[in-house]
């Protein structure tokens, strides 16, 4: 038999707006309920009791369904006390309940839930206008603790729960101690909307305060949890009569006049049959786009619907005008190249420096990108990789981003960011783009890189580039060394014997990922010792020591880097036996006995002569990359010379082996074929002309990005 505790014991209050709901009779929580109603006027807010008597709270309407929250800090005796902010009650028994308050614990509340969007993005569905950084700004100045504990850990963990609970009459007072100054602060700062929901926004700001206090303070706390709640259902209210046109747009006009826009919009949708009421939703469609951030909407300019409706149906047609894109710089070598092509293809293009490792939550940067956007009308937003931060900012202003990663494995962080239909996310490595298809993410799409055909022709070679850079052979690019060279040395004789045996079969296998189906986290426990750890770790951050035990993906990368270190170096070595060999590295090695070894080139303008001057140019792809073709072998082909290349799939689909360019299966191929081709010098200018008119004609850089557009849907943005 479930019991009940007196009311003495437990208040339990509903707050809910406007609206009628049958209580779950069954629930022991529903032994006294007191409802919050608004009056019409949105001047001040109603304290309901269930037999109609009230309280009125003066200025108080701006809080919404927190008013009621006010009112029980205020005037409430009950040590124990449930609230509803969201229309729902706990789902539990009279018998768990009475078990709660016996043990004297702080707070019983729903489970959190793990949200299926980042922090700012549920906040602002529930809010038009005014987004998370206004909380997050608001807490940096009055409760930097707090701010702090939003920043660097709530926000990473994106866990929510229904503000429904019951909570002790202690905590409650110091929740609301802390609360509503904050709340005050808000009201005092920010500006009123046309928007009654707009206006409200300091009730929809309280449901983030109160998780954000009680994850705060958790560890101090006892918590109980429940692993439900019940909804409340509401009871419906006797259908509207059928409207004619005239009468639709009446009433609507009342609504705006009393600031309720989310009113008017409801009573059009509910009355969408009628013909006519199609004009007035694109006029409710630009509001909705006005309304995020501070921007004025129209409706705040002009608030008569019919002046509105009549200066939409004469706004004459404005002509074609010039297409902009908003471009993210950091230091890739290929942004230059993106910028040219965009303004070959009639765009006008507008920079903007950006942090490369934005790739999580930033503040900073977000509040950066959304004020950016809020000046500037762009029609797209692009960016060489993809930036996490630039895909919420554009999200929430509905523009079309396309981001064109260079980098594989590419580091994306939160996949609820790149799932956003705003985001055209296209990479080089087709069995990246697959993985990422395969995990929901539909707006991910494979696109091969590109390269600037016509800059590159107009590079004039003389006749002391050419003493400079002719050559048999050339190879451009790192040697990746790595600190995983040295690590191995902490491990047991077993251990280290085992990674190097990984490595060595990966070096003989093409096209296949050996580390992917073998790490694992129980295998980095077998291999975690303090000093290795930490030798590990510094590879990623040089002045942080830590030992904890390295991430799959760390070791797999530094793996991976140990594999493209002895393939150069091998390779390396041993053509440089036999013919003249140009290395242009920041690296080096003591067995490079015969290697002419020239440092770094400067991509733009030497590294071209480099290739167009070497008879062969070689390519060892960075093991990271499973299939994708690497931009260095577009260059090699696009600057006219000829690419002996290690096997890739994604070639499969572009070039031919001899054809248009070379491809190594192994070490004794690759060395084969660079003696057959030395020695054949028409093969080998036949192969260099073919693999230079394929990327003209299929890689060149306008010609590829059209083809992103296309995809994108973005087609009318071309001339």
């Amino acid at each position: 038999m479930n019991t009940t505790p007196s009311d003495s014991q437990l208040l339990y209050c509903i707050f809910s707006e406007e609206q009628e709901f049958c209580l779950p009779n069954a629930s022991p929580l529903c032994n006294k309920v007191i409802t919050l109603q608004l009056d019409a006027d949105n001047h001040n807010s109603t304290l309901k009791y269930k037999d109609n008597t009230g309280i009125t709270l003066d200025n108080f309407a701006n809080y919404g369904t927190v008013s009621g929250l006010y009112w029980l800090w205020k005037n409430t005796d009950s040590p124990y006390i449930g609230f509803s902010l969201a229309n729902t009650v706990l789902d539990i028994t009279g018998e768990e309940l009475e078990d709660f308050i016996q043990s004297s614990s702080d707070i019983y509340i729903l489970k959190p839930q793990a949200c299926n969007c980042p922090l700012q993005e549920n906040y602002r569905s529930l809010y038009y206008g005014y987004d998370f950084r206004m909380l997050l700004s608001i807490l940096k100045k009055y409760n930097p603790a707090y701010y702090t504990y939003a920043k660097e850990k709530w926000l990473a963990e994106n866990y929510f729960f229904d503000p429904t609970c019951i909570i002790k009459k202690e905590l409650l007072h110091r929740f609301c101690t802390w609360l509503f100054p904050i709340l005050e602060y808000c009201h005092r700062h920010i500006p009123q909307k046309h928007s009654k929901h707009q206006n409200r926004f300091l009730e929809h700001l309280s449901y983030y305060l109160f998780m954000l206090y009680i994850k705060y303070h958790e560890d101090k706390l006892t918590v109980k949890h429940a692993e439900k709640t019940i909804a409340l259902e509401p009871i419906s209210p006797a259908p509207a009569p059928s409207l004619t046109f005239d009468s639709l747009t009446g009433y609507i006009q009342y609504l705006l006049n009393e600031g309720n826009v989310e009113a008017a919009f409801k009573h059009l949708s509910e009355n969408k049959e009628l013909n006519e009421a199609q004009s007035l939703f694109p006029i409710f469609e630009q509001y909705n786009r006005e309304r995020r951030y501070y921007k004025t909407t129209l409706f705040e300019k002009t608030h008569c619907l019919n002046k509105l409706l009549t200066e939409s149906q004469q706004i004459p047609k404005s002509k074609k005008r010039t297409p902009t894109v908003l471009i993210f710089e950091w230091n890739s070598i290929t942004h230059k190249e993106s910028i040219t092509a965009f303004e070959a293809l009639g765009f006008e293009c507008h920079t903007y420096k950006t942090p490369y490792n934005s790739w999580t939550y930033d503040e900073d940067f977000l509040d950066q990108v959304n004020r950016h956007l809020d000046l500037n009308s762009f029609d797209m937003v692009f960016s060489v990789n993809y930036f996490a931060m630039v895909a919420e900012a554009c999200y929430t202003h509905e523009t079309p981003y396309i981001a064109w990663c260079y980098d594989s494995p590419t580091y994306i962080g939160d996949l609820r960011y790149l799932k956003y239909p705003t985001n055209h996310v296209f990479l080089f490595d087709s069995i990246e783009t697959d993985e990422y298809i395969s995990r929901g993410c539909t707006n991910v799409h494979y696109m091969p890189l590109a390269v600037n055909v016509e800059r590159l022709d107009n590079i004039v070679c003389t006749p002391e580039d050419i003493a400079k850079y002719q050559a048999s052979i050339s190879f451009v690019g790192a040697l990746y060394d790595t600190k995983l060279t040295q690590a191995v040395n902490y491990l047991t004789d077993y251990q280290k014997a085992y990674l190097n045996a990984l490595v060595d079969n990966q070096l003989n296998l093409y096209g296949y990922d050996l580390f992917a189906n073998i790490l694992s986290n129980n295998f980095m426990e077998w291999l975690s010792q303090p000093d290795f750890n930490k030798a590990v770790q510094s590879e990623w951050e040089k002045n942080k020591l830590s030992s904890d035990t390295p991430s799959t993906g760390s070791l797999s990368i530094l793996l991976n880097k140990m594999v493209t270190n002895r393939e150069r170096l091998l390779l390396i070595t041993m053509l440089s036996k036999h013919w003249d060999f140009k290395l242009y590295s920041t690296g080096t090695n003591e067995v490079f006995n015969n290697v002419i070894q020239c440092g770094t080139v400067e991509y733009y303008q030497e590294m071209p002569k480099v290739f167009r001057n070497s008879r062969i140019n070689l390519n060892v792809t960075f093991r990271s990359i499973r299939t994708g073709i690497p931009q260095r072998c577009l260059d090699i082909m696009g600057s006219h010379g000829l690419l002996l290349t290690n096997y890739q799939k994604d070639f499969e689909e572009h070039f031919k082996d001899q054809e248009n360019l070379l491809i190594y299966h192994s070490i004794e191929e690759a060395y084969d074929k660079v003696k057959f081709y030395l020695d054949h010098e028409t093969e080998r200018k036949r192969i260099e002309d073919n693999g230079y008119e394929t990327v003209r004609k299929h890689f060149n850089y306008p010609e590829v990005l059209k083809k992103i557009l296309h995809i994108s849907n973005l087609d009318k943005l071309l001339k």
